[in-house]
């Protein structure tokens, strides 16, 4: 597996991925700098952007991946791209690298790679695009 820097380039793919699951669209102005995307084979996965705020904590956010990629292809994709993100937020200088996730598998990725669960019911992640 391979991964490289997200560049503008990159956005109508990763719109076609948020809207293949069904995602709302995030305009690219609202995506961070530091995005990275994981390809294998040739073939571009799985992607996630790195927050940067004013303090020791960054924010690891917008996890996606292709539904059209062969299964085969992403398989170990999301755990590269945890670790790739920890590095490079470790790399910036950050002390704390923080997401907010629904979705029980990549909970599940996240503590796999050391992550803490902080669980808090009835908890929803609102998106609206101004």
């Amino acid at each position: 597996m391979e991964y490289r820097y997200y560049k503008s380039e990159d956005h109508p793919m990763l719109a076609q991925w948020w809207e293949s699951w069904g995602w709302v669209v995030l305009p690219e102005v609202v995506l961070s700098k530091t995005g990275i995307i994981i390809s294998n084979g040739g073939v571009d996965v799985t992607a996630g952007f790195l927050y940067k705020t004013d303090s020791a904590v960054c924010w690891a956010e917008n996890y996606i991946s292709n539904k059209t990629a062969p299964k085969e292809l992403r398989k170990g994709s999301v755990e590269f791209l945890i670790e790739r993100l920890m590095i490079e937020a470790k790399e910036q200088g950050f002390m704390v690298i923080m997401s907010s996730v629904q979705h029980k598998g990549l909970i599940q990725k996240l503590v796999d790679a050391g992550c803490d669960a902080q669980y808090e019911s009835n908890m929803s992640n609102l998106v609206k695009v101004l």
